[in-house]
């Protein structure tokens, strides 16, 4: 009997020790995969999705969003979701912010029960289940990604919490690179806009000084005329 339940006791600790293996075989390969997608694309869409998509996938999140400051902007701009219904924000609540000024995870078991981090819940009561992971490139705090799950399910675990605070620093400079990217994107845009902006009204600028060139030729000649007339009238 002691020799049976010996036996059945490392059968047990060898099925979870092979399920944690496989576990860990999982959130290895998921690393390589964002590290591969991120590598290949600089677009802060694509960067996002990918991450927030295989990131969600690897802890069974129901819904989440991953968000990125813009230049010295404390706001939070949502770049991609994930299992979200209804309208979507554009941007977090800056309140939020404070968030991104961590070093380390935040659970949450109950969003119902907890209104520290009421300004960063924007799944909605059917997920109560949260976890938020700030996203830290160079020594800065650059933006967050944030996942839920519904009622049924149990609350993020404090080691599925660490796997993806170690593996969101891991691709966080594919997040800076796809940041300043779009930062440069959008200088270019408004550099161009202001260049176009300043080209029609140089171009109006010209026409108007087209026209008052032609109104006093116009009164010159008109005087011209007048002048010989005037002698004539005069005799």
């Amino acid at each position: 009997a002691i020799i049976a339940d010996t036996f059945n006791r490392t059968l047990v600790k060898l099925e979870e020790n092979a399920k944690e293996l496989g576990s860990r075989a999982i959130q290895l390969a998921t690393l390589n995969e964002i590290r591969e997608i991120a590598s290949r694309s600089i677009r802060m869409d694509e960067v996002a999705a990918a991450i927030l998509e295989r990131v969600a996938r690897v802890v069974d999140a129901g819904a989440g969003y991953l968000a990125v400051k813009q230049d010295a902007s404390p706001v939070l701009n949502i770049a991609a979701t994930f299992g979200m219904t209804g309208p979507i924000p554009v941007t977090v609540n800056p309140e939020a912010v404070k968030i991104t000024e961590r070093t380390s995870p935040a659970l949450v078991e109950d969003a119902g029960k907890d209104t520290a981090l009421e300004t960063l819940n924007i799944f909605g009561s059917a997920f109560p289940r949260l976890l938020y992971l700030p996203i830290v490139a160079k020594g800065a705090s650059i933006g967050v990604l944030a996942l839920a799950r519904g009622e049924p399910q149990k609350p993020f675990r404090e080691e599925d919490a660490q796997f993806l605070h170690v593996m969101i620093q891991q691709v966080a400079y594919c997040v800076e690179n796809a940041r300043l990217y779009h930062s440069l994107n959008l200088s270019n845009k408004k550099l161009k806009a202001a260049l176009e902006s300043r080209k029609r009204a140089q171009e109006e600028l010209m026409a108007s000084a087209r026209m008052a060139a032609f109104g006093d030729l116009a009164l010159n000649i008109a005087h011209e005329l007048n002048n010989p007339l005037t002698g004539i009238m005069g005799y």
